[in-house]
């Protein structure tokens, strides 16, 4: 039986407005979700307790981490604004839409499914998507592509990834960079960041 989605919006702090949409049983089936009740109203009423007792808090504090873990990273606060939306996407997917909305798998934020790390280095990897988007990488770039072979990566995906560990703590699991590379690439973004 499908599921539909029904939402969350809030606004965090920082100017953070977040969207969660989750899956719930699709109660025009009449065999769907028996353990929530025997009438539909009923099944109703109890899903929609669930999603707002369990489901959408489980979602707020993994984004409120994120926040937290956003916070004590040496990026600045100002990238930190915009909206943010968590949902089911395909295989833990993740992006940016329309070069302002971050959308995260539910999974991957939560850290059921990583795909490439933590929801917190996730979420600064799309944040590097955004700042190149508003930012001349240029030169960031072309450093990239000097130091590590771009017939494997693309320079803009490296970059994100830097930005995600920036922000995490943790290295990246898709790009391999020597030690002084990193580091050099770190600085580099943090001055873009910056500038």
């Amino acid at each position: 039986m499908p599921d539909i989605l029904i939402n969350s919006k809030t606004k965090m702090r920082h100017n953070m407005y977040v969207d969660i949409y989750v899956p719930v049983p699709d109660l025009s089936f009449p065999n769907a979700a028996p353990a929530m009740g025997e009438s539909k109203a009923e099944k109703d009423e109890n899903i929609a307790k669930f999603a707002e007792e369990v489901l959408f808090p489980q979602y707020s504090r993994a984004v409120k981490k994120i926040i937290r873990t956003y916070e004590d990273s040496p990026m600045p606060l100002r990238y930190l604004s915009g909206k943010l939306e968590i949902r089911p996407l395909p295989l833990g997917f993740y992006g940016v839409l329309l070069g302002e909305t971050i959308i995260i798998d539910n999974n991957v934020v939560i850290g059921i499914v990583r795909r490439a790390g933590s929801g917190a280095f996730t979420f600064g990897h799309e944040i590097g998507h955004k700042i190149l988007k508003v930012k001349d990488g240029k030169e960031l770039l072309e450093t990239v592509r000097s130091r590590i072979s771009t017939d494997l990566y693309d320079s803009t995906e490296v970059v994100a990834e830097v930005v995600g560990e920036i922000i995490s703590g943790e290295e990246s699991e898709l790009i391999d960079m020597d030690f002084k590379t990193r580091k050099l690439l770190q600085r580099g973004v943090l001055k873009l960041a910056y500038s």
